[in-house]
């Protein structure tokens, strides 16, 4: 069952504890970093409610390429998510202009991770793998 942890118009932030992971769901076009002076704060708690070796979802089908200032927040979240313990993240990406950003994001964050299309296929390779 999924708990909530934030939810606002820039992003929602669920877990599934039996499932030991994190639903991460970017919206819109983040312009400065404080449209979103929560979002390290979130993610640390949804980290503090899961085990070590939790995977990440991330839906970003809605996302709008940010700018350089938030792409930096991205990346550091990804390292923050890496450093808390996260194993695999799934990237969730149906415009092929942003497969660019996320793939600079993780080739600077160097998560373990990979893009699909929907969500069936991202689920079925988190669970997958075996901590």
């Amino acid at each position: 069952m999924q708990e909530r942890i934030a939810s606002n118009s820039y992003y929602d932030i669920l877990i599934d504890p039996a499932k030991n992971r994190v639903y991460l769901t970017i919206k819109g076009f983040w312009q400065t970093k404080e449209l979103v002076p929560l979002f390290m704060n979130n993610l640390n708690e949804a980290a503090d409610l899961l085990k070590p070796a939790f995977t990440v979802v991330a839906d970003l089908t809605r996302m709008v390429p940010p700018t350089d200032e938030v792409g930096v927040l991205h990346k550091t979240a990804q390292k923050l998510l890496a450093a808390r313990g996260m194993v695999r993240a799934a990237e969730i990406v149906d415009d092929p202009a942003l497969i660019g950003v996320v793939n600079d994001y993780a080739a600077e964050s160097k998560i373990n991770r990979r893009i699909f299309s929907g969500q069936r296929f991202a689920e079925v390779w988190l669970d997958s793998f075996e901590a």
